[in-house]
């Protein structure tokens, strides 16, 4: 982490296990510390189990722990993770998370003029420790602003059928409920409501626990394709810092189970 210092996706990193165009198979009982890129990767595969897995990687000075998501899937379908302890500088997926950014849908729409589609996921029964978010989805802007891996952008697609459910969350310290459709690095700006990656169907909730910020919801969909069915179930257990939970809304066509109580 030292060597990167904070540099996104630098060339070179390894991935810890890449799983490749696998089926029908289980990898139970790992152990990852300090990953220096992706954990895991599941590419091209199928009904997998990953189960009772640690993995911990995180950096003792300024220098993030970059890059270093416990496990990322493409191309994949019928792949479970079940039963372990994750602590990253990143996106995780598993039963508890320790700091991180909790559990991400995306980044999708990075390759320009490539379909791409997130559906039918189920994260269920996570305890959140500390982390940034809990459940968060992610899409690039609809226009292409440099190249990857650190930029991109104008891709299209769907996320949909995503549900976070059964979280409990201790100090998460800032929303719980994370979308943005306005992903664009090497430094470029704007494009917000550029994306026409459709996303539809996604409910956050039922959640309990606290977080030490005063945003519950921060939905920043995309104008040229504004989100569909986006539902909270359950979220008023939550315990937020301050005296109401600020929902901030942008472009979310048909919310249920919640009010937007301010722009973005």
């Amino acid at each position: 982490y030292d060597y990167t210092k904070g540099v996104s996706n630098l060339p070179g990193k390894p991935h810890s296990l890449t799983i490749w165009k696998t089926k029908d198979s289980v990898f139970e009982g790992l152990r990852f510390v300090q990953s220096q890129m992706w954990t895991m990767t599941i590419a091209h595969s199928e009904d997998v189990l990953l189960e009772n897995i640690f993995v911990s990687s995180h950096s003792s000075n300024g220098y993030p722990a970059r890059n270093t998501d416990g496990a990322d899937t493409l191309a994949s379908n019928r792949i479970t993770f079940r039963v372990g302890r994750l602590t990253t500088g990143t996106t995780v997926l598993n039963m508890i998370l320790r700091r991180g950014l909790g559990i991400a849908m995306g980044s999708i729409g990075q390759y320009n003029g490539v379909y791409e589609y997130i559906e039918n996921v189920l994260a269920r029964n996570i305890t959140c420790i500390g982390t940034r978010y809990a459940g968060y989805i992610k899409t690039w802007t609809g226009i292409q602003q440099s190249y990857p891996p650190n930029g991109g952008g104008g891709g299209t697609g769907v996320v949909r059928n995503i549900t976070w459910k059964d979280f409990h969350l201790i100090d998460v310290y800032q929303q719980p409920v994370q979308l943005t459709q306005c992903t664009s690095f090497s430094g470029a700006t704007g494009g917000c409501d550029t994306s026409t990656l459709q996303i539809s169907d996604v409910t956050w909730g039922p959640m309990t626990g606290n977080i030490t910020y005063n945003i519950l919801a921060r939905l920043q969909c995309s104008g040229a394709a504004p989100c569909q069915n986006v539902r909270f179930d359950g979220m008023n257990g939550i315990k937020v810092n301050g005296t109401g939970a600020r929902i901030k809304c942008s472009n979310v066509a048909t919310p249920v189970g919640f009010n937007c109580t301010e722009g973005l």
